[in-house]
């Protein structure tokens, strides 16, 4: 792990292309392809105490809530409703957000196609919810 002075999120180009221009920054495409045994040998060669800690995780199936949550044949869902009791039957592998002027509940393999809700609010002209 390293200590970063800053992050910043989609520079403008005319930024971007003068921090690659003077070298002293890192870039993170955010777009990452390897197949998990690969990733795993890269571990085990060059941080094998993390290789280690992720071989001994176990991969969870329980819900986790921010808040009072009750489930019932429920599994693998996250629930983020703070103050508020929450009660999920027979769902699994959902995302339920929770804010004061907005509820979103996706499946949690579509969870970032919340951008289109995003860009239909935006049409709308509901500003409010942004």
């Amino acid at each position: 792990m390293r200590l970063v002075k800053r992050f910043i999120e989609k520079p403008k180009r005319e930024a971007a292309e003068k921090m690659v221009a003077d070298g002293g920054h890192f870039w993170n495409a955010g777009m990452f392809v390897w197949r998990v045994e690969e990733v795993i040998k890269a571990y085990e060669q060059h941080l094998p105490a993390t290789a280690k800690a992720i071989g001994a995780m176990v991969s969870g199936t329980e819900n986790w809530s921010s808040g009072d949550l009750l489930a019932e044949d429920a599994n693998g869902n996250y629930v983020w409703a703070p103050g508020k009791l929450t009660a999920l039957i027979g769902v699994e592998d959902l995302v339920v957000v929770d804010t004061p002027d907005a509820l979103l509940i996706s499946p949690k393999g579509r969870s970032e196609e919340v951008k289109t809700i995003v860009d239909r609010l935006k049409r709308e002209e509901r500003e409010d919810l942004l």
